[in-house]
This record gives structure tokens, C-alpha cells and sequence, in this order.
């Protein structure tokens, strides 16, 4: 199990458990920036943590460890995991009047609008832009680069479901606002999006001429 692996794990634990980082961190008696690092796979978490942290959530979490390697997940699987972790509705697409082409990507990912309705109804509704969303996973994605795990996945799906409509300047300007502060990381992370750009760029240009034809 990687660090990445593993974040993705206790990031799923503690939002089961309804807490934000910062409860997190006041009930495990720690900092939320320490809590932000093992999310994001910056660190490979001690057991006696690991035991804090189930402590902290109320409930226990399972390892598999020692497992002979296997063949990555399919697109499919991986994207599910991804779509677990990350919670639903962390942003909603639809309040920017999406294109037919980024409209039709989202029905088929089954982020309709009358999807995203439901989940407003249940409290739990959008609460970040999907700019800044798509900046964490960036750099969550920079822990494994240039091996393309589910972090660079979690990338990957928010720039699929909002390319025609995302602020890529807004993007572009806080990766050059953090490269004099973050230094080797924010240079991964401007590699990181120019791969994802390309390749969502390139779906987006193929389900239109799907719709076109």
C-alpha cells in the first residue's frame, strides 16, 4: 500500500465520520495541516496514528497489507475510488450554464443536474469551486508523478467534468503565485496539468464530434 493509497483511505474514514480536518485534528490532538499532509500521501502514516486516527472517527479501519502487487484497476474502478474518496458534490458544474458537450459529459457520468439538486436537498451541496478543488488534487498527484495513480484520477475528473467551463487563467495564475513559494512541488504540479489538460481537452474534442455526427 502506497502513502497515496493510504491517504485516500484515511481521507475516506474521516469524512464517514462527518468530521472537517480541523475536528479531526482537535480530537486526535494534533495539528489540521498534519492531517492535510496524510490525506494528501505526503507522509506514510505510523500505526500508532493510524490508531489515533480510527480512535478520532469512532470507527476502526481495515489494512491490507503485504498483498503481492497486481495490475492497476481498470479506468472504471479506479474512477469509483475516486469518486468515494472525494466525497459528492463538491462543486456543481451546472451553475456555470454548461456547453451541450460538457452538459452531455456529465449525464454520462451521472452528475445530472437534477443529481446535484438532490444532494443541496441533503445538506450536502457544493462548497468550494471546482478551480480550487482541481489545485489540491494537482498536488496530491505530484506525491507519485510521473506514475499516474487514483490522485492524479481525482485531477483527471474534475477537469473532465468542467473543461469547457473551468478558469484555466485562474488556474495558470495560482500555479505561478505558488512556484515561489512551494519551489520543486508547484513544478510538478504545472506538469501534472499539462498532461491533464491535454487529455481532457482531447475527450471533450471526441464526445463532440460524437454529438456532431
Amino acid at each position: 500500500m502506497t502513502k497515496s493509497e493510504l491517504g485516500l483511505v484515511l481521507a475516506a474514514a474521516r469524512r464517514r465520520s462527518g468530521k472537517t480536518q480541523a475536528e479531526l485534528a482537535r480530537a486526535m490532538g494534533t495539528t489540521q495541516p498534519v492531517v492535510a499532509r496524510a490525506e494528501a500521501g505526503y507522509r506514510m502514516p505510523t500505526l500508532a496514528f493510524i490508531d489515533r486516527w480510527a480512535r478520532a472517527t469512532g470507527a476502526p479501519i481495515s489494512l491490507s497489507l503485504g498483498e503481492n502487487e497486481q495490475r492497476p484497476l481498470p479506468a472504471s474502478a479506479r474512477r469509483a475510488i475516486v469518486r468515494s474518496a472525494l466525497g459528492p458534490g463538491r462543486f456543481n458544474p451546472w451553475d456555470r450554464n454548461p456547453s451541450p458537450v460538457e452538459a452531455d459529459l456529465l449525464k454520462r457520468s451521472g452528475r445530472t443536474r437534477r443529481h446535484f439538486e438532490r444532494l443541496k436537498k441533503r445538506g450536502k451541496g457544493p462548497s468550494r469551486s471546482c478551480e480550487d478543488l482541481y489545485i489540491e488534487r494537482l498536488r496530491h498527484a505530484t506525491v507519485s508523478w510521473p506514475r499516474e495513480d487514483i490522485s492524479f484520477d481525482a485531477a483527471l475528473e474534475v477537469a473532465l467534468t468542467n473543461y469547457v467551463t473551468m478558469d484555466w487563467d485562474y488556474v495558470r495564475g495560482r500555479l505561478r503565485r505558488s512556484a515561489s513559494s512551494e519551489g520543486k512541488v508547484a513544478l510538478l504540479m504545472a506538469d501534472v496539468n499539462r498532461r491533464i489538460r491535454s487529455r481532457a481537452r482531447r475527450t471533450t474534442l471526441e464526445l463532440h464530434a460524437d454529438a456532431s455526427s
